[in-house]
């Protein structure tokens, strides 16, 4: 029998499960700051401690707050800009984005005294294809640098500091004029404290101030950037003059002469304090904007005609119409239509971009900035690109820092493209991983994600590959996660939002693994502890902390039952600040701690017996015994209770201690000592391994970024396993440490369709009929029993042979296709019906498709019978049959020349024979037992066919 699979395998369940033998285990963590990016890592060590190595590092602030930009679309088709701050010291970042792949990332980041700060302008692609920026802060000045960008070695130079005699504070672009060196104006410093305007050769690095400017002559102050015009000479402006306030003036450099004119000066309502330079537009005209001025002091947009040498004021920005107060240049499109943005102004007052039409003079607001959506204070000037689309940012946005957008003028569609100081997947995590039974480990982060609310976030423990799986906002009422989630014997998720819900003040939601969405599950009126952790109790109810809740300037006690949806506040804890955590212990009884409180304020450590409502207070912290009291306890395995506090003890730093529930005596095993064990602990403890328990302090240390440590209450010692330092493996541990079994395996059952047969995961079993199964794996030396739900398809392949020559297919309504065993199962034209009736005699077999599976039947032998074949099938004998070796085939009669053939079961020929006239011959059959098909042939093309069975 031949089988083709057609269809293999249909897995339905894709999980994880837990490896039963072997076991091996890791610990996992998190830091809040350091990492690649210095935002925090997610870290893993042996089971002991050891081996300490990073997995993912959060991602920083990626810059924000583009100021006066402008994008620059490189050679190599993607874009780079500017911001004024972020990077890990917010000193600002030169970023490169391809639109492609609609990717940004921070190539350089700034700082301040090494490379310079707070850049303000564009960048440029000079003719030898570097970058060219300036920083308008930083060095030994603070005054500013100009640097140079290697986008082939992928490095910065700092090619000239600025300072008080050659200018400083520059705000705007270079430009590479037509002889190849690099211009531009700083607005401070100088001869006369004015500004400068310079000169860069890229060629020998030569620095070379061209113009101090002086306010009685030639205007002070020049801001934004150059343009070199058709004739040669270079164009810019500057803010003051002489005997004005902010109003600039317009000045022309003669690059060849070394000369400066001042072509015309702003006033009033020809505009004041222009900000950037103007344009020279497709007329041969200049075109440009000021700040300010014009008739409702919004800012006007000029022409300058250089034939005439004369300034006019084409258009008033009106603030809704228009917008307010332009900050960039104009672009030309086409003849006569420019586009630029206002930094205010609009129905929002958040900023326009508009469109400007010197054939008529109209200006035309054609989209409305608006913070929540896309952004709001378009500052700088549109790049066109290559593309015919205009590129821009805005200062600030929603999340704080800005907006990287493209606009189609042509359909009028304005695209958020990145919203920058946006890390994905969050920053600065300060709480626990959570282990689900999945196989994945979970977190949050409160800065960061899409909407800048906090995160959460999925850890793959075997590929380190982190994903976001929420992010919070406010629009869905819900914003700014607590540390630690909650994941329930029901394999359930549970976890807290500071704020969010109706009241603006804490939800409790739930979290769905299907559908990565979270729902909210009771709204807290008053709030709850900002560290306050969920615990579930034996009793499968949620209880933890809210702050005041039905009592005030207290912590409460409460219950929630997921399954009923009941909430109940349960009991205040006296004198208690905002934070306190609480755990089961013994007997059911909950165990929890306050910050503050108690007898002297420190903060006390007591019971709550959920069944007779009865509340306790168990020790009173004194300072010297501990302060402040800032995690959850610990049941370790000797039935004793271990905690943390934040201060107190010997050093201030804190103390480990220990609290005997049987006896009701309190110990303070240890203090913390800053420079040695760290200090200020604010995690749980973890018994990770039988006697030890395991935690981190986030300070101190021998390099002050914190240290994980081991300390076993059989031999009450503490031994520091890792020191952080602030580097690739992070620093500042605030969260505790869990332990998840290293070999991790697809769990739950896999359900498995095949057609005849399927061979198991393991390759050790192959199963050919439908049933539960089981199978073990191994991975990473740990076994792994997984259960395989396997659905066989059969297919009937039956056969009847009816009145000698025809063949009936037992199987009904499906698809037959009719075959020549003979012939190498070559296809019978036409022959796809179940019944069969060949015209000459052969072997056939049966193809049949059926429910996705497609087998074949076995080979058939069929004698077509003539009126003299008749009279050789009567004589024609075999024997013996069945038979242990060879057969004797009897003709009965002498019929000349005949061949005799032997084919098996399968329709292969297995030997053939030519006789001369004999009425008797020998046959020889194949070495394998089984079932053969003799065919003897005459001269004549009579044939008859004998089926014989050797043993």
């Amino acid at each position: 029998m031949r089988t083709r699979l057609k269809l293999i395998l249909l897995p339905t369940l894709i999980f994880f499960s837990t490896c039963i033998f072997a076991q091996k285990y890791e610990m996992w963590g998190m830091t809040s700051e350091g990492g690649e990016f210095g935002a925090g890592t997610i870290y893993k060590t042996d089971s002991f401690g050891n081996n300490l190595t990073n997995v993912h590092s959060f991602e920083f602030n990626k810059g924000e707050e583009p100021y006066y930009s402008k994008i620059c679309e490189a050679t190599n088709g993607k874009f780079y800009g500017l911001t004024s701050d972020g990077g890990r010291r917010g000193d600002g970042v030169l970023f490169e984005y391809n639109d492609s792949t609609n990717e940004y990332k921070a190539i350089y980041e700034f700082t301040s005294y090494f490379s310079g700060s707070l850049p303000l302008g564009g960048i440029i692609q000079a003719s030898n294809g570097k970058l060219y920026g300036m920083t308008s802060e930083g060095k030994l000045n603070n005054s500013g640098v100009l640097f140079e960008y290697d986008l082939v070695a992928k490095s910065y130079q700092i090619l000239f500091e600025f300072g008080t005699a050659n200018g400083g504070r520059p705000n705007g672009t270079l430009l590479e004029a037509s002889n190849g060196k690099l211009y531009g104006v700083v607005p401070f410093g100088g001869t006369f404290g004015g500004g400068i305007l310079f000169e860069y050769n890229t060629l020998n690095n030569t620095f070379t101030t061209k113009v101090n400017f002086n306010r009685l002559t030639i205007g002070s102050n020049p801001q934004g950037s150059l343009i070199q015009a058709t004739n040669g000479k270079l164009y810019g402006v500057t803010s003051f003059l002489s005997g004005f306030s902010r109003v600039g003036t317009l000045f022309e450099y003669d690059i060849l002469l070394d000369t400066i004119i001042k072509k015309s000066e702003f006033s009033g309502l020809k505009g004041s304090n222009p900000l950037e330079g103007p344009i020279e537009a497709s007329n041969g005209k200049f075109y440009g904007m000021t700040n300010t001025g014009g008739v409702n002091n919004f800012g006007v947009i000029y022409e300058y005609d250089l034939v005439t040498d004369t300034l006019i004021v084409k258009t008033h920005f009106d603030s809704l119409t228009s917008g307010k107060h332009p900050t960039g240049s104009l672009v030309e499109i086409s003849n006569g239509l420019f586009y630029g943005v206002a930094r205010y102004g609009g129905i929002n007052n958040d900023g326009v971009l508009f469109e400007y039409n010197n054939q008529n003079d109209s200006l035309l607001k054609k989209i409305d900035f608006e913070y929540t959506q896309n952004g709001y204070q378009p500052m700088g000037s549109l790049t066109l690109t290559s593309s015919n689309k205009l590129l821009g940012t805005t200062f600030l946005s929603d999340t704080g820092a800005g907006l990287l957008y493209s606009y189609d003028y042509i359909g009028n569609q304005l695209n958020n493209l990145k919203f920058l100081n946006h890390s994905a997947i969050g920053r600065h995590p300060e709480g626990s991983l959570t282990y689900a039974n999945n196989g994945m480990l979970y977190g949050t982060s409160r800065e960061g994600g899409a909407n800048y609310w906090g995160s959460l976030f999925e850890v793959n423990p075997l590929t380190g590959e982190v994903k976001t799986k929420v992010n919070f906002d406010l629009v869905n009422t819900n914003g700014f996660p607590q540390d630690n989630l909650l994941y329930t014997k029901t394999n359930r998720m549970f976890g807290v939002a500071t704020y969010g819900g109706t009241y603006r003040s804490s939800i409790l939601y739930e979290y769905d693994f299907l559908l990565d969405t979270i729902s909210i599950a009771h709204e807290f009126i008053y709030g709850t502890s900002s560290k306050s952790s969920l615990i579930e109790h034996s009793n499968g109810k949620i209880y933890g902390l809210s702050y005041q809740g039905s009592f005030s300037n207290s912590l409460v006690i409460f219950e929630f039952d997921y399954n009923s949806k009941i909430f109940r506040s349960l009991s205040p804890i006296p004198g208690s600040s905002s934070y306190g955590m609480i755990i089961e212990g013994p007997n059911g009884i909950l165990y929890g701690v306050s910050t503050s409180g108690g007898v002297n304020n420190s903060g006390y450590l007591f019971s709550y017996d959920i069944t007779t409502n009865a509340f306790n207070s168990l020790y009173d912290f004194n300072g010297v015994s501990g302060q402040a009291p800032f995690n959850e306890l610990t049941l370790a395995s000797n039935g004793k209770l271990y905690g943390m506090t934040l201060y107190g003890g010997s050093n201030g730093e804190g103390v480990l201690f220990e609290y005997d529930v049987t006896t009701s005596t309190y110990t303070k095993k240890l203090d913390f000592v800053d420079t040695i064990s760290g200090g200020n602990p604010e995690c749980q403890l973890r018994e990770l391994n039988h006697g030890k328990l395991y935690g981190v302090v986030p300070y101190g240390g021998k390099n002050y970024g914190g240290v994980l440590f081991e300390y076993s209450f059989i031999t009450d010692t503490l031994i520091n396993k890792y020191e952080f330092s602030g580097g690739l493996n992070g620093a500042e541990p605030y969260g505790s440490l869990i332990k998840i079994p290293t070999c991790i395996m697809p769990k739950g059952t896999r359900t498995i369709t095949a057609c005849k047969s399927y061979v198991s995961p393991s390759g050790n079993h192959v199963w050919t009929s439908s049933g539960l199964y089981s199978d073990t794996l191994q991975i990473s030396g740990c076994d792994s029993v997984i259960s395989v739900d396997v659905t066989i398809k059969k297919v009937d392949v039956s056969i009847t042979n009816l009145s000698g020559n025809t063949l009936v297919a037992g199987a009904l309504n499906v698809s037959y296709q009719w075959l020549d065993c003979i012939n190498n199962y070559s296809i019978i034209t036409n022959d796809t019906n179940r019944i069969f009736r060949p015209e000459t005699s052969g072997i056939y077999a049966v193809e049949i498709t059926s429910n996705g599976c497609i087998d074949t039947s076995a080979c058939y032998p069929i004698t077509v019978v003539g009126i003299s074949e008749n009279q050789l099938s009567n004589n024609f004998a075999v024997f013996p049959n069945p038979t242990n070796s060879n057969v004797t085939l009897s003709l009965g009669g002498m019929y000349g020349a005949f061949t005799t053939q032997v084919y098996n079961v399968h329709g292969m020929l297995i030997n053939e024979s030519t006789h001369q006239s004999a009425n008797q011959v020998e046959v020889e059959l194949g070495e394998s037992e089984g079932i053969y098909f003799i065919h003897l042939i005459t001269s004549n093309g009579e044939k008859v066919v004998r089926k014989v069975v050797k043993n």
